[in-house]
């Protein structure tokens, strides 16, 4: 007897389940991707000043030295000094074994120096006039867009118009028509731009002057979105 209760009870609890899973409409799910390319307007170099030597004050005076002189030529060619950014001078020293086979020196002093411009056009004149300077080199250049948040809103749009029809061409090949969204999502991380990285150089030597010109390109900064939708859908 208790048997037989315990089965009616299971039976009426799973009732409104099967209720519910009748009423809960069909759906659909995509996802919508976009992409927009635009040209850089804005250059940010990153520089460094390393120097490797036994006297640790000798070290720090040319480390001095040279970073003096990278800031005197991004002054010269009228570079803002609220666009320079110097991340002060680091000293460590270096273990050496006894044998010392790379023949290593003691200490090494180093400084950081980020450039942000939207003047792309003084990419020849700086580095040009950096890669006379000893101890420094141009470790790498991210070009982007100040029209990114804009940009962003249209991919974004495009991407959710791009979810939309992929939903609308799924459903109809079922015969079925497309009901309102009951989630928008935009997929974390889609949006933000993808810089485009033209030049990592290091050790850099007279013979590269001649092809400076020609190996640097702007190129194109990527804006991206992806979302993603789930409509009802309905019978037509």
């Amino acid at each position: 007897m208790n048997n037989i209760k315990l089965i009616l009870l299971s039976f009426l609890l799973l009732i409104p389940s099967l209720a519910f899973s009748q009423d809960k409409p069909p759906v659909i799910e995509v996802t919508g991707n976009a992409q927009i390319k635009i040209e850089a307007d804005m250059m940010e170099m990153y520089i460094s000043v390393r120097v490797n030597m036994d006297d640790l004050q000798d070290a720090k005076n040319k480390n001095d030295e040279a970073t003096r002189e990278v800031l005197n030529v991004l002054k010269e060619l009228n570079i803002e000094d609220k666009d320079i950014i110097t991340s002060g001078i680091r000293m460590s020293r270096n273990y050496i074994d006894n044998n010392n086979y790379n023949k290593e020196k003691k200490y090494n002093v180093s400084n950081e120096i980020t450039v942000k411009t939207p003047n792309i056009s003084a990419y020849e004149d700086i580095t040009t006039k950096l890669i006379r300077i000893d101890n420094v080199f141009v470790n790498n250049i991210i070009l982007s867009s100040t029209k990114t948040i804009e940009t962003r809103a249209k991919a974004r749009e495009d991407a959710l118009l791009a979810a939309k029809k992929k939903a609308e061409d799924m459903a109809a090949i079922y015969n079925m028509a497309l009901g309102k969204p009951i989630l928008i999502q935009e997929i974390p991380g889609s949006y933000y731009p993808n810089p485009f990285n033209n030049v990592s150089t290091e050790n850099t030597n007279e013979n590269t002057l001649d092809r400076v010109e020609s190996i640097f390109k702007a190129g194109l900064v990527s804006v991206n979105s992806s979302v993603k939708v789930i409509f009802i859908l309905l019978d037509k």
